[in-house]
């Protein structure tokens, strides 16, 4: 018994230890939980007085949405609260736009990485202007064209955005030392990262990866492409030079730095010389000479390359972009309407006189009549620009544009809002979009023009307004509109479609190319064929027109349009003239041969739209925030455009410190002002501009002064039979006078100038109709005399004067030339 007393204690006792051991775990459990809760529940973005990462992030992804900086710390709370939890703080606007440019600096080395991992590389780019201010859009496209073939293209390629900057210049060579300095900087900041530490990269590689640039037409463009390549090929040759110097054995590298020492004397100008020269002076003609040798080694083992392969070095390919090729094209074709109508000695579109011409247009005057004609302009393009001007302004305070919208919803066969395209501003095929929009809907808009002038108190046209409502009842110039439709939809709308999609490689849209002008040519032979044929023949692409209704409205009314079948070939001759020009990229020496390989490793997106986009993005950012920095622009775009955010978050794991080493990179930037002294900079450079240009201003009033004062001292000679023994300076002088005395009395050059005209026998000629000319312009009392010697002041008259006119008037024999020598 007392055995089981003992264990039945034992018992007891250790149940009772379960019983409080259970119920303290309880408590515990609920402790915890709570604690748990509370830790959930109530955050704070901060750890040790710094933001988390990963609210830098969060801030980073509102930015990129479009969260203006003061809201940012709002949007976080409301979210925050709408989910349950308690944030103790928000970044405060001024952490969030430091934050933004730490986006931009991890944006650079995301782009770096790639750049570092790329096969070859392509650059790109474009400008704009905004309040006297040179911005610019630079972009890289990055392929891997060795990798696995069977990958789809769209893995192997990646265009990123790598700067929006302001300059001072848009000039070649402004543009390329903004290239250079932005590739300077972008290795700068990898290398001095904790990724550049363990793998630092030389700025040079970039040069040997570029092989190609996009940009529009430009003339500025290409010679900006010319001196990339000029600066690529020098790359080329010092990396080649440096590689063959490093592999050269001691005897051979000291007979280098001999050869490089005794060159370097003998440029001085000998020994005595040398030693003359200041520590700093000899170690910089040292560099300079030791640079000229490297890369004179470099040609010579560029040199011993095959041709081929050398071939291959050197290609760099340029290309326009597409989207400018149809823009042009289309302005090309729309201008060849004017001269439709005088060719088939048909009357053409009424004159759109603006509010001065109109009133000089009523005059008596029939010199101010022709000349207000001659400004004022007529047909299609100019209707569509005035209609843009009135329902589609770009000032929104101006216009019909929202009572257009609700007038056109109410009618009953459209009841939906109706916008007139945007012709205010640069749009690829607007004026074609605005002429379907407006035979398409040709009875409406003549009503509302009705209704616009019964609408006011007044009861009146505006000039604008009665200029529209006269242009959309002229059958020329809806002539005009039908043929800018038939281009547009019939091939500048398809061919847009295809390079914007179906194809997205530059390199590969010769063929294409090759049909447009096809096309072009069968619409010339038969200009009945988009009238009378289907989409499957009458479009670039086979498939249904873009607005067939604008399409069906052009037949319908065609039998009632003059010369609509002139104006049709008329357009797509103008167009096929331009294409042929602008495609001469095409037969370039650099395109020559390319392989499918090569065609992926100088991959040129076929549009620029990337960079007009960008230029676009600037503009509108300068807008919504004045005052915010061009960096802080950039790094914004530059986040939002090359999405780094799953790419920083692996690195960070990778090589930790990454977002630590752009946080200080800010930081270090703001404390020593990078902002202002890039502003300082351009302010610099444009104080340059403009002494350069006042410079020559001053240079040129000079050379016109002494220019005058030689025609003022020219004689010139009314018997055209003494014109024949002139030297061809005298005959040059004798031209020049002929055409400042035209100008002054017609306002126009009939003489050509003596530059254009070459030879001598081409000057006389040209000089004896000038005075021919002037002989009969005394006979019928417009000149009273052949030549009226200038008007002498006070001080300059000489007291010979008369006796010197006296003997002037006096027929000799001597021979009057030049200056009457």
């Amino acid at each position: 018994m007392t055995e089981l007393r003992v264990s039945n204690r034992t018992l007891v006792a250790v149940n009772e230890a379960l019983r409080k051991r259970v119920k303290r775990f309880s408590e515990r459990l609920e402790k915890a939980t709570t604690t748990a809760v509370e830790k959930v529940v109530h955050q704070s973005s901060k750890e040790k007085r710094i933001i988390t990462p990963e609210m830098r992030l969060c801030v980073l992804d509102l930015a990129r949405h479009g969260v203006p900086m003061d809201h940012i710390a709002a949007v976080i709370l409301a979210v925050a609260d709408a989910v349950g939890i308690q944030l103790e703080d928000a970044p405060c606007p001024r952490s969030c736009r430091r934050i933004v440019k730490e986006g931009g600096v991890l944006s650079n080395l995301h782009t770096m990485d790639l750049i570092n991992h790329a096969e070859s590389l392509t650059i790109s780019g474009d400008g704009t202007s905004y309040k006297n201010l040179n911005y610019e859009v630079k972009h890289v496209t990055l392929t891997d064209y060795l990798a696995d073939p069977t990958l789809p293209e769209a893995d192997r390629k990646r265009t990123m955005l790598v700067a929006l900057e302001n300059t001072a210049s848009h000039t070649s060579e402004a543009q390329l030392a903004s290239w250079e300095g932005l590739v300077h900087g972008m290795h700068t900041i990898y290398n001095e990262s904790p990724l550049g530490l363990e793998n630092p990269q030389d700025t040079r590689t970039f040069y040997t990866k570029a092989c190609g640039m996009l940009s529009d037409h430009a003339p500025d463009q290409t010679k900006t492409c010319r001196l990339f390549m000029e600066k690529r090929d020098k790359v080329d040759l010092e990396l080649r030079g440096e590689a063959v110097l490093k592999k050269l054995g001691g005897p051979e590298l000291v007979q280098f730095v001999a050869e490089l020492t005794q060159e370097s004397i003998q440029l001085a100008g000998g020994i005595t010389a040398w030693e003359a020269l200041s520590n700093e002076e000899q170690t910089r003609r040292s560099e300079k000479v030791e640079t000229a040798m490297i890369l004179r080694v470099g040609k010579e083992a560029f040199d011993k390359l095959p041709p081929e392969e050398q071939k291959d070095s050197r290609r760099f390919v340029w290309g326009g972009c597409a989207m400018h090729k149809e823009v042009n094209a289309a302005k090309g074709a729309f201008a060849a309407l004017a001269i439709t109508w005088p060719e088939n000695d048909h009357v053409g579109p009424i004159v759109l006189f603006n509010k001065d011409n109109a009133a000089a247009a009523k005059g008596s005057d029939p010199s101010l009549k022709a000349r207000a004609e001659k400004l004022s302009g007529r047909g299609g393009v100019k209707l569509v620009e005035l209609m843009g001007m009135l329902l589609n302004n770009s000032n929104k305070k101006l216009g019909q544009q929202d009572m257009h919208s609700i007038y056109f919803e109410e009618r009953e066969h459209l009841g939906r809002l109706v916008r007139f395209p945007d012709i205010s501003n640069n749009r690829y095929g607007s004026h074609g979009y605005g002429a379907a929009e407006v035979l398409t809907h040709l009875p409406v808009y003549i009503e509302f023009m009705q209704f616009i002038k019964a609408h006011k108190g007044s009861g009146l046209f505006t000039n604008l307004e009665q200029n529209i409502f006269d242009a959309l009842h002229d059958l020329p110039t809806r002539s005009e509109l039908g043929a800018m439709t038939i281009y547009s939809q019939c091939l500048g709308i398809p061919y847009m479609v295809i390079v914007r999609g179906e194809i997205q490689n530059q390199l590969d849209l010769p063929p294409i190319h090759a049909k447009v002008k096809a096309f072009c040519k069968k619409v010339i032979d038969n200009p009945r064929i988009p009238l009378d044929e289907g989409y499957e023949t009458a479009s670039l692409n086979g498939k249904q027109y873009l607005r067939p209704d604008a399409m069906y409205a052009v037949i319908g009314l065609s039998p009632t349009l003059p010369l609509v079948e002139e104006c049709i070939k008329a357009t797509f001759k103008g167009a096929l003239e331009t294409w042929e020009r602008f495609t001469e990229d095409e037969r370039s020496a650099q395109r020559e041969g390319l392989t499918k390989d090569q065609k992926m490793k100088h991959f040129l997106r076929s549009a620029n739209d990337h960079s007009e986009g960008g230029a676009g993005t600037t503009k509108r950012a300068k807008q919504r925030a004045p005052n915010a920095s061009m960096e802080f622009i950039d790094s914004k775009s530059r986040w939002t455009r090359n999405s780094p955010k799953e790419w920083v978050k692996m690195k960070e794991k990778e090589t930790p410190g990454l977002m630590k080493y752009a946080m200080d990179s800010v930081r270090v930037s703001d404390a020593n002002g990078d902002s202002k002294r890039k502003r300082q900079e351009i302010a610099g450079q444009a104080k340059e501009i403009a002494n350069t240009h006042t410079q020559k201003r001053v240079k040129t009033k000079a050379r016109r002064d002494e220019k005058q004062k030689e025609l003022d001292a020219c004689i010139p000679i009314a018997d055209p039979a003494r014109l024949k023994v002139f030297r061809n300076a005298d005959l040059d002088l004798q031209i020049d006078w002929h055409r400042a005395q035209e100008k002054e009395l017609t306002g126009a050059f009939e003489t050509p100038s003596h530059s254009s005209l070459g030879n001598r026998a081409k000057k006389t000629a040209a000089l004896m109709a000038a005075v021919t000319r002037r002989h009969e312009l005394v006979k019928s009392g417009k000149l009273l005399e052949f030549y009226t010697p200038p008007e002498e002041t006070d001080d300059e008259q000489d007291p010979g004067g008369d006796e010197m006119e006296l003997e002037m008037d006096q027929e000799d024999d001597t021979e009057i030339v030049g200056y009457g020598g």
